[in-house]
């Protein structure tokens, strides 16, 4: 597991805060960070309390490098996810996909 920076643990507090109905019920929320503070494991960490809640998530990234940086971090979270990207095979049982913006899955 990993441990999460208090100002990390502010940040997801107050979007968990701004999603609420009881507070400010935004069904939008846009939280930025800078360089080097962590926002993978802040996303990682909101998906997580997603998947408790039995959500489905989809994380959208537009390089291949991303897709492959995230999945990793979020195995750290004990998150499984499938992966829409290029030529890998998806595995679409999985609760929570990462994917290329580019990548079109075929219907057959």
């Amino acid at each position: 597991m990993v441990s999460l920076r208090p100002y990390q643990n502010e940040g997801i507090r107050a979007i968990f805060d701004a999603w609420n109905p009881r507070t400010q019920n935004r069904m939008n929320v846009l939280f930025q960070m800078p360089t080097g503070t962590g926002k993978t494991t802040v996303f990682s960490e909101i998906v997580r309390r997603a998947r408790l809640k039995e959500k489905k998530v989809l994380i959208v990234v537009h390089r291949k490098e991303l897709v492959e940086q995230i999945a990793e971090r979020l195995s750290h979270f004990q998150v499984a996810v499938g992966i829409i990207s290029g030529t890998i095979q998806p595995d679409m049982e999985k609760e929570v996909q990462v994917a290329t913006i580019q990548t079109r899955l075929s219907s057959s």
